[in-house]
């Protein structure tokens, strides 16, 4: 019997009275499975995903911290809920999941421009990611190293590690609990062990190919199984990685998007990743799978967003296969939801 050919609907998410707009920045949309959160101009805005949701947006004012570069949501151990993290010029905040609290920061002296890596200056905070296994967040700077943090159950962040890693900025981090994958604006992504304090398995490098944003899918600390990786360049290039304790190795190579991917997310449920570029385009994707010799990825839909660059794309963390994108100088979310037989089927 033939695949049922997988459909999505595209809608959007009304933000009535919303002021705020997208800013153009890397990877500038993060979700759970009730929230969705972005940067704007002058604040962090926080919509409400949920059905019936009757909230107004959530607006983090953002002054003190300058310039937001980055934002996430966090899963820790020592939290029942995820945790929203931002950084900056001045460091690193961290808040509860709707916006209304901050727990806790780690302050920092602004630099104007980076230095190198061996000069141990923080610089400002960039990249984030985080380890849900071992309660680490992690925190790339411009000077392109990487600080570790744990957070413990009061909310307090320790920093227990940092590491030199890239020549230039670390512009997006990520990790699967078994590796943490660093990309950076010198056009390499770095690959380390986390059970083996973080030891360098391999850095791949491409000349002239800033690494906009970097993804993990694995399985786990403690499995010595292999993960795979997966970064959006510059170019508009997607790369997948096969890694282990011992190699990477260049699996696949997709010439996604005409212009830089700025948005990337990976949906086991539905067995898809999503990316997004400064081309006006929202694409899905299978995730790898075998072929004959080698890993093939199946191109599923391209959606146009006429005049608005694609500054972040991720799927809400409930398992629904929804995807949301945020657009620059755009208040409303646009959404896709998948729709019927091919749904069940990728679930199944």
């Amino acid at each position: 019997m033939a695949e049922a050919e997988r459909r999505w609907r595209a809608t959007e998410l009304a933000a009535p009275g919303l002021r705020e707009t997208a800013s153009y920045l890397f990877a500038n949309l993060t979700t759970t499975a009730d929230f969705a959160a972005f940067i704007g101009h002058s604040a962090v805005v926080i919509l409400p995903l949920y059905e019936d949701a009757s909230e107004k947006p959530i607006l983090i004012d953002t002054e003190d911290m300058g310039t937001v570069f980055q934002l996430r949501y966090c899963r820790f151990r020592s939290f029942r809920g995820p945790l929203l993290v931002l950084a900056g010029p001045y460091g690193v905040q961290v808040w509860e999941e709707d916006g209304r609290r901050m727990l806790c920061s780690v302050r920092t002296e602004a630099m104007d421009f980076p230095t190198p890596a061996s000069e141990n200056r923080f610089g400002y905070a960039k990249g984030i990611g985080f380890s849900q296994a071992t309660d680490e967040l992690f925190v790339g700077t411009s000077a392109g190293e990487l600080k570790v943090y744990e957070i413990s159950r009061v909310g307090r962040l320790s920093m227990v590690a940092s590491f030199a890693m890239h020549s230039g900025a670390v512009s997006s981090c990520d990790s699967d609990g078994r590796f943490l994958v660093t990309g950076g604006e010198d056009g390499t992504v770095g690959v380390w062990d986390v059970d083996s304090d973080y030891r360098k398995v391999d850095l791949v490098g491409f000349k002239t190919e800033l690494v906009t944003v970097v993804r993990t899918l694995g399985a786990g600390r403690g499995d010595a199984s292999s993960s795979a990786v997966f970064a959006g360049f510059v170019t508009g290039m997607i790369r997948i990685f096969r890694v282990d304790a011992r190699s990477v190795v260049l699996e696949v190579e997709i010439a996604a998007h005409s212009r830089p991917v700025l948005g990337l997310d990976i949906d086991q449920s539905s067995s898809t990743f999503v990316s997004s570029s400064e081309d006006q385009v929202l694409s899905i994707w299978t995730l790898p799978r075998a072929g004959d010799g080698d890993m093939l990825v199946e191109h599923l839909l391209s959606d146009v967003i006429e005049n608005r660059m694609v500054v972040g794309a991720a799927y809400a963390k409930d398992g629904s296969g929804r995807i949301f994108a945020s657009c620059y100088e755009k208040a409303e979310l646009n959404m896709w939801e998948e729709e019927g037989e091919a749904k069940a089927e990728a679930k199944g």
